[in-house]
């Protein structure tokens, strides 16, 4: 393996581990920033949203950016982004602070999320990537799963501030690698030798779609927020119909504009890039679902302390930690979608256990 290839496969394993335990660290210390901050537990429950829902809408435009402009710009800033917010969050004194601080960590993890994988992929030849990916997707699941184990223990020995000072710490070292070890331009080792074709693309390159991007923008966040809050708004319903609407509009658009934030028509011409993405929608919610809810319940209804249900949860990180990069080599030799279905068959098989 090449230094670049080094390099790229540290940043995309270390931005995947800590943007999505940054997600769920803090699912364990909601009882006690409900406490200091005197709010319901519901209003500390946008501390966890703000993030997602703020890194989920700003992915697909920052992806577009990549693709005209730098990857590795948008990584490295994406991560400065992300270490500044988290270093913002240790001295936040309200609610409010910290959730203005997380949803600053969403704007910056959607720029990770939107090149981390896309530069990996680019930097290996086809027979490898399913390897090198299998370690990124690893990195993925335990960043999301052991949140709780990790941020239950921090929160229980230093306070839920400690889980930011880690996500400052961990951004720091990530961005000097990114900066020194990974080259400036989107080059492809599956294009290097066709520099006619890719410089024949550039043209629709330049353009972005910025009226598309807004809709997006709007669509999501108005889906999100409505659905999220379904339970406390009344107008929470008509806000999630009206995000269906403006996905209506933006698909539409989208389908009219020469360069478009989402060509819409692959969804309709490859139905496995369709059923990948509603694989990974399902996979990677109940997933996140299961671990959020059983870390509120473990400590509320049972009684446990944050670092004892930590320890509880980490069954599910480390089962992730050893399988998925056997998993990924095994997508090299064999089709990718018997491993995908069998995956599923699991899931849904674990949650009925859980029901």
């Amino acid at each position: 393996m090449q230094k670049v290839q080094k390099a790229v496969v540290f940043a995309a394993v270390i931005t995947s581990f800590i943007t999505t335990f940054m997600g769920s660290a803090l699912n364990l210390s909601v009882p006690d920033m409900s406490g200091e901050f005197n709010v319901s537990a519901g209003a500390i429950g946008w501390v966890v949203t703000v993030y997602m829902l703020i890194a989920a809408a700003f992915a697909v435009p920052f992806g577009r950016i990549a693709d005209i402009t730098s990857r590795k710009f948008v990584l490295a800033l994406g991560i400065a982004v992300f270490g500044a917010a988290s270093f913002f969050s240790v001295f936040a004194r309200g609610l409010i602070s910290v959730v203005i601080g997380r949803g600053a960590q969403g704007f910056g993890a959607s720029m990770i999320f939107a090149t981390n994988h896309a530069i990996l992929i680019s930097k290996f030849s086809e027979n490898e990537r399913g390897k090198v990916l299998g370690y990124a997707t690893a990195s993925t699941y335990v960043g999301l799963a052991a949140g709780p184990v990790l941020g239950g223990f921090l929160n229980y020995n230093f306070g839920w501030r400690s889980i930011f000072i880690a996500g400052c710490a961990v951004s720091a070292v990530v961005l000097v690698s990114v900066i020194f070890g990974i080259p400036s331009k989107n080059r492809d080792v599956a294009s290097e030798a066709g520099e006619a074709e890719s410089k024949a693309a550039d043209g629709e390159k330049k353009n972005f779609d910025i009226t598309g991007n807004v809709f997006f923008i709007m669509a999501l966040l108005a889906l999100v927020y409505g659905l999220t809050d379904i339970m406390r708004n009344s107008f929470a319903p008509y806000i999630a119909c009206a995000g269906l609407l403006l996905f209506a509009v933006f698909v539409f658009r989208e389908l009219r504009t020469k360069s478009p934030v989402i060509d819409v028509r692959i969804f309709k011409e490859s139905p496995a890039y369709t059923l990948a993405n509603l694989a990974a929608l399902l996979g990677y919610g109940a997933v996140y679902a299961v671990s959020y809810l059983l870390s509120i319940y473990l400590q509320t209804v049972l009684g446990y302390n944050s670092q004892t249900a930590g320890l509880i949860l980490i069954a599910s990180p480390a089962v992730m930690a050893v399988l998925s990069p056997l998993a990924g080599r095994l997508s090299d030799r064999i089709l990718p979608f018997f491993l995908a279905a069998a995956g599923m068959a699991v899931t849904a098989l674990s949650l009925l256990i859980f029901v």
